[in-house]
């Protein structure tokens, strides 16, 4: 009878252990990507798998464009995008190759890491709020822009990223 009476005391401690456990650690657990059916989306010098569920498109067929949600033509010529809540918008493209005289961009970090210095809205193609990555791979500038909807998982972004292969 005992047990009956603080076994509800024992079940809030539980469950204000996990609000206070996914607070610190950034929000509650995000749902695994599916990679068993990954696909690649190809741009110029760029490829970059993306998991099952996720859309792929392009500008022009040189740059790669990847979402979580689906993304239309109309979506991504307007002015003023929003991406959905939870979702997650992946633009990338490259510039091709340096001239010797250019080699100002730092070269690509060993993990791709949202930098919330670079955090702000940036008008030129993408024209959303979001991260915007610079690096040199391969002999060749590439950026990366990131957006993230209300509640999306930026663990989820960053395991796609860090799977762009640049050639």
């Amino acid at each position: 009878m005992r047990i009956l009476r603080v076994l509800p005391v024992v079940m809030v401690g539980l469950v204000a252990l996990q609000l206070a456990w996914e607070a610190l650690a950034g929000g509650p657990p995000s749902q695994p990507l599916d990679w068993r059916a990954a696909q690649v989306a190809r741009g110029a010098h760029i490829a970059m798998p993306y998991p099952a569920g996720w859309h792929a498109t392009s500008y022009g067929g040189h740059d790669i464009v990847l979402a979580s949600f689906p993304v239309s033509k109309q979506w991504l010529a307007s002015e003023r995008k929003s991406v959905p809540a939870g979702g997650v918008y992946i633009w990338a493209f490259s510039y091709g190759r340096l001239p010797r005289t250019a080699r100002s961009f730092p070269l690509r970090p060993r993990r791709l890491e949202l930098n919330r210095q670079t955090f702000g809205y940036y008008e030129c193609g993408f024209n959303l709020e979001g991260y915007n990555l610079v690096f040199r791979d391969d002999g060749r500038t590439v950026q990366v822009m990131v957006a993230l909807g209300e509640g999306a998982d930026e663990h989820a972004a960053l395991a796609v990223i860090n799977r762009l292969r640049v050639s």
